[in-house]
């Protein structure tokens, strides 16, 4: 599941069963789904990732059917597939990322290893492979989000990746030789056996978030949360014996009093920083289910803050308000 919010301070929300644009002050509600028989629909019902570019596009990743780029007002979607004889395409179906950049950028996550910084003037791809140093192969980018530095982390399931800005621009020029191979040196790996500060000790990443304070926030699958203190320069750990939820936490956000929101296997957690404790929300509290295993969470622009989680036979979108 995904959400993002639009101009209007409307809501796009991917789902298992496709895509979805609420009008929450009108309470209605637009759905886009795949058709098979139709090559501009989208391309597959499963939309693990949304974002909005500078045109006010609607990029769609899915499990399987590559991305979707919606034009809202015609309502059709133009698809990107790998292609085996276009090394400017996405390298996998799968993508399970998208971002837009703070220099307007579009990026695209996918299984095998696969970042992708789409060109406009091209409509390509150019790619970034990321590898965990000794291993043959490639995780899933689950995430891909930005630090105020410009710097690019990807939250996989083989670990955490960054992307300074600086290597960011490999392929700007139309006349540049392209290698894949070449970008894995450009990316910076963490994990618990390395000699940076930063030592996730579960190599499952779902999320990466920089708070009001400039600190980074890593939610991960089975390790609970950890945070970079940047200005001291330190690492710490949460987990259920802290007063976390639940030991997986899918995303993390801030609100406008600076509280730090984690949704979790267990339910959706509130963490003080200046008090160093959790307050956690559960079904108990009013919430529709206590499961959220998906990177889907944003702070709305009214303040309110909302996640995405999976309930049953149907996903759901809980916006709380702090």
């Amino acid at each position: 599941m995904s959400l993002v919010e639009d101009d209007l301070h409307n809501l796009w929300v991917g789902t298992r069963y496709g895509l979805n644009y609420l009008e929450l002050n009108q309470g209605r509600i637009t759905r886009y789904m795949h058709d098979g028989d139709d090559p501009s629909s989208l391309p597959s019902s499963m939309v693990s990732a949304v974002a909005i570019d500078a045109d006010d596009s609607v990029w769609a990743g899915t499990a399987w059917g590559g991305i979707g780029r919606l034009n809202p007002q015609a309502g059709k979607f133009r698809r990107y597939m790998p292609e085996s004889d276009n090394d400017m395409s996405l390298v996998n179906r799968e993508a399970w990322s998208v971002l837009k950049n703070s220099r307007d950028e579009i990026w695209v996550g996918t299984n095998a290893g696969g970042l992708h910084r789409y060109r406009p003037a091209m409509n390509d791809f150019v790619r970034y492979h990321f590898r965990k140093p000794g291993e043959s192969s490639s995780g899933r980018a689950v995430s891909i989000d930005e630090d105020d530095t410009g710097a690019l982390w990807i939250s996989t399931d083989k670990g955490l990746f960054r992307l300074p800005q600086e290597h960011q621009d490999f392929g700007a020029s139309l006349a540049q030789d392209i290698d894949e191979v070449s970008t894995e040196s450009y990316f910076e790996y963490f994990d618990e056996q390395g000699d940076q500060v930063i030592r996730p000790s579960i190599p499952v990443i779902k999320d990466t978030f920089q708070d009001s304070h400039g600190n980074l926030w890593f939610a991960t699958e089975g390790g609970g949360a950890s945070t970079w203190n940047r200005s001291e320069n330190t690492f710490h750990e949460y987990l259920v014996e802290d007063g976390l939820a639940h030991n997986t936490v899918s995303s993390i956000v801030e609100d406008d009093a600076g509280f730090i929101w984690m949704s979790t296997g267990g339910g959706i957690s509130r963490f003080d920083p200046e008090a160093k404790k959790f307050k956690s929300f559960t079904t108990e509290h009013g919430l529709p289910n206590d499961i959220f295993s998906h990177p889907a969470g944003l702070k709305l622009a009214g303040g309110s803050v909302a996640f995405g989680g999976v309930g049953g036979l149907r996903d759901e979108a809980v916006i709380l308000y702090p």
